[in-house]
This record gives C-alpha cells, sequence and structure tokens, in this order.
C-alpha cells in the first residue's frame, strides 16, 4: 500500500488567511499476484485512518515558533458544486464518493485506489511561506481464508503560499 501526491509540491498565490487549500491524494492498494487478481473484488477494507499533520522544522533555520496541524478522517465524503470537489471544512479529510476503484499503473501493477482531499488552512502561513505536511494512512483488510491484516504508509508534501507583495 502507498499514498500517492498527484504533486509533492504546491505554490499558491496571494490566497488570504481564512481560505483552504484542497490537496488531493490517493491511497493505493497493490495486488500481491496480477495472477490472483480479480477486477471484480473490491478490497474488504474495514478500518480507515487517515491523519495529515504538519511536520516541524528543527535547525539553524527555524527563527520562530512554528503552527502545528493535524486533521483526520472521520467518515466524510466529498461532494461536488459545479463539478468542483467541495468539503465540510469542519470535518476533516475527505475520500470519494466511490471509495475503490480500479487502477492499473505504467509498468502493469494492478489493485485499487481511493481518492481523498485534504483541507489545508492558509492561517498555517502567518510566519511561513512554506510547510511541509506528511499524510499517515493504516487499513485493515479482510481477506479470504482467514488472511487479514494491516496495511499501513506515509508520504510526504510540501504547500507555499506566496504574496505578490513580498515575493516581487
Amino acid at each position: 500500500m502507498k499514498v500517492g501526491c498527484n504533486e509533492r509540491h504546491v505554490t499558491t498565490w496571494d490566497e488570504p488567511d481564512h481560505a483552504f487549500y484542497l490537496f488531493p491524494a490517493q491511497l493505493l492498494i497493490a495486488c500481491t499476484s496480477a495472477h490472483d487478481f480479480d477486477p471484480l473484488l473490491v478490497p474488504a477494507v474495514t478500518l480507515l485512518h487517515l491523519i495529515c499533520s504538519t511536520v516541524t522544522i528543527n535547525g539553524p533555520y527555524k527563527s520562530h515558533s512554528q503552527i502545528s496541524f493535524k486533521t483526520f478522517y472521520d467518515g466524510a465524503t466529498i461532494r461536488y458544486v459545479n463539478d468542483t470537489p467541495t468539503p465540510d471544512l469542519s470535518r476533516g479529510i475527505h475520500i470519494g464518493e466511490v471509495p475503490w476503484c480500479l487502477t492499473k499503473d505504467g509498468d502493469g501493477n494492478v489493485g485499487w485506489c481511493m481518492r481523498f482531499w485534504i483541507p489545508i488552512p492558509f492561517a498555517l502561513f502567518q510566519r511561513a511561506e512554506t510547510r511541509t505536511f506528511k499524510v499517515d494512512a493504516k487499513v485493515h483488510v479482510n481477506g479470504d481464508e482467514g488472511k487479514e491484516g494491516y496495511l499501513s504508509a506515509s508520504n510526504d508534501f510540501t504547500l507555499s503560499r506566496l504574496l505578490r507583495g513580498l515575493a516581487m
């Protein structure tokens, strides 16, 4: 299993403190054997934990205290308004309406993916232009013949909010 980020770094311009950035990501579960893969079966995921938090920067370049941030998935499903994913910002991480979709990568590996979105408040960028975030995922999958277990993965990404008045 892995957490896939469409982009590892995103730069935004002139976003107000009260706005949010909706970061898209995917959770990928690969089939261990393409021979045993059945595209009609969907993984029996019984527990899903998604957490996104800021990564603290330490060392000589840390000039001030940083605002920490942590959000998680609590069962929210994304809704669309005029073909734009629109979350309920009070609910944290949102998953897609169809949780698991068949996927195949360029190397021929097959499996399932679940899209999710992380709302990140721009208020976190009052003291820093760029922040690093870490996404941790853990799922419990039931399998045939008593084969079950936990899968976990993590990934990180950066988000920058630049202001034209300061950057130019």
